[in-house]
């Protein structure tokens, strides 16, 4: 939970369950994905068989994996950004409360973000690793990194999957399998 300081929900706090637009309670399943989102350690069971290709090629099967479960993948950055408000995080627009969304690449070539798995650093993660601001991450563009954190499943942009919607006409992932939160980043190159 944390205080929002700004914006449309100043003052309030905004529970690990998070809001909807208009400061409800999200449905049940809305709940339960905000959870997972705004888990705050890091994972005890590390999938070590699970890689980048993994998720890469999951034909966005949410059965496929245990959101209970933490991975470590390895791919090459290719772009970072804060996210909009979420329901997660109750659609505040302090930007250092929002996630910031990076984009992997099995390699270093493909800059097109429907080929990229989405991997998200929450406010906690950024409060955790000062060093963790959208700057870091846009510095390690082209970089190979190794990311490790929990296993999601964000049923919320199968719509911007390629895996999922193919012939989608907003697409900016290649599944709805993420790494969410981060709990680890290491550059390798």
């Amino acid at each position: 939970m944390f205080i929002i300081t700004s914006g449309f929900y100043t003052g309030t706090v905004c529970p690990a369950e998070g809001r909807t637009k208009d400061g409800n309670e999200p449905s049940a399943k809305m709940q339960r994905l905000n959870r997972l989102k705004n888990r705050t350690g890091a994972p005890d069971d590390i999938n070590a068989g699970i890689t980048f290709n993994d998720l890469y090629n999951s034909k966005d099967n949410p059965y496929l994996y245990n959101e209970k479960q933490g991975a470590s993948i390895t791919g090459y950055l290719v772009d970072a950004i804060t996210s909009k408000g979420e329901s997660c995080n109750c659609y505040t627009d302090e930007p250092e409360l929002r996630d910031i969304h990076i984009y992997l690449s099995p390699h270093p070539e493909i800059a097109n973000k429907e080929d990229c798995i989405i991997v998200e650093v929450t406010a906690v993660g950024k409060q955790n690793h000062t060093d963790w601001h959208l700057s870091y991450f846009n510095s390690l563009k082209g970089h190979k990194v190794k990311v490790t954190g929990y296993l999601l499943y964000d049923f919320e942009h199968r719509g911007n999957s390629y895996e999922y919607n193919p012939e989608g006409s907003n697409l900016w992932r290649r599944t709805s399998w993420e790494i969410h939160p981060v709990t680890q980043v290491q550059a390798l190159d």
